[in-house]
């Protein structure tokens, strides 16, 4: 959960009714995805998981990763070959907590397809969610609780209400979850 409802009722300077707690978990649960989709990553801290890279170079370019605990190479069947300890790769870039490719320091990976076995935490973000991110998460959702049906402008009795369109709201957040967004080339 990227936001909590106490965060979300102080970004709307209001408490939460009775029927919108209730949907909570959901809205924000649409939106953390809706998030997650359009910067093509997840913030939160992920599951280890094995990915599959093809061998042949002294370089293999993998998915973003900010942790790895084992590299192999392996079998079509996936029988492990060879493992490989820190001793013989490095981790690129230098500087930086996110990996997304490894050097293998003398010679060449082995050839093959999906031959390269990587072990890690694949996600471009760890330890919290950055508050930027925090942030376009609570303006989708304060978006749907302070205007669930959508509408644009209102008059009652001489005062009116004009609320910001969704493509004008998209617009801004976009332009906070710009830096975050995983672009392939």
């Amino acid at each position: 959960m990227y936001i909590t409802q106490a965060a979300l009722e102080n970004y709307l300077k209001r408490a939460l009714a009775t029927r919108e707690v209730s949907s909570f978990a959901l809205i924000e649960g649409a939106a953390e995805r809706a998030v997650n989709d359009y910067c093509d990553t997840t913030f939160e801290d992920v599951a280890e998981t094995s990915r599959y890279f093809d061998g042949g170079d002294q370089e293999i370019t993998i998915d973003p990763c900010h942790t790895i605990t084992a590299i192999a190479s392996i079998n079509y069947d996936k029988s492990i070959i060879n493992e490989y300890t820190d001793d013989d790769y490095v981790l690129e870039p230098r500087n930086g907590n996110i990996k997304d490719s490894i050097i293998l320091r003398d010679g060449r990976w082995p050839s093959g397809h999906k031959n390269i076995k990587v072990t890690g935490k694949f996600s471009s973000y760890y330890d919290e969610v950055p508050s930027d991110v925090q942030l376009a998460v609570m303006m989708l959702c304060g978006d749907y609780f302070n205007n669930p049906v959508g509408l644009k402008s209102e008059s009652i009795e001489g005062y009116s209400k004009t609320l910001a369109g969704k493509i004008e709201r998209d617009e801004e957040i976009k332009s906070i979850l710009g830096s975050y967004r995983q672009v392939l080339l």
